[in-house]
């Protein structure tokens, strides 16, 4: 059985001395949400037209940098044997070339891994066990009771106004 918590006397509290109360309240709130949604909206409209705004004028920006990128690359190899070493240092940045290297898996790398010595799989492999929390509630206490597992049930209180459409008119300034 669940154990109920004391709620503690709050002194911000609002007066609620019936269900006539309580409605109001919801009421209020339901306005307030409506408010809120108002709110959030139009500021979303009014962020959306200036991210779209700077979309086009940082895709112009990248669409130069992609040019003098391309120009520069081009530049440098004709003149690699300028180049000491793989990179030239100019007082604005650096231009040169860098070597990565990447390993490549193929379909039949894992099953050849496996076909080694256990010390090779050690090296090569990681496994990680994960608990299926999903699967372990399914379970009942018995089993939870022999892995020390603990189902808790959690109680929240809520208070859900109705929801409502706002009309594009709608009283935003209200309660």
């Amino acid at each position: 059985m669940a154990k109920r918590k004391r709620i503690k006397a709050d002194q911000d509290l609002l007066p609620v001395g019936s269900w006539a109360e309580a409605d109001e309240l919801l009421e209020t709130m339901r306005k307030l949400s409506v408010r809120r949604d108002f709110v959030a909206d139009d500021a979303e409209e009014r962020m959306m037209r200036i991210k779209f705004d700077a979309d086009d004028a940082i895709r112009e920006i990248d669409r130069k940098i992609d040019l003098a990128t391309r120009s520069l690359q081009a530049f440098a190899a004709a003149h690699r044997d300028q180049i000491k070493g793989k990179s030239r240092k100019s007082p604005f940045g650096v231009i040169g070339w860098r070597s990565s290297t990447s390993v490549r898996i193929t379909r039949r790398t894992m099953s050849n891994i496996q076909n080694l010595s256990a010390a090779v799989q050690k090296r090569l492999l990681r496994v990680r066990y994960a608990i299926d929390k999903k699967a372990l509630a399914k379970e009942d206490d018995d089993m939870l009771a022999k892995v020390e597992a603990v189902r808790e049930t959690t109680e929240t209180f809520f208070a859900e106004p109705a929801e409502t459409e706002y009309p594009k008119n709608a009283d935003t300034q209200g309660h």
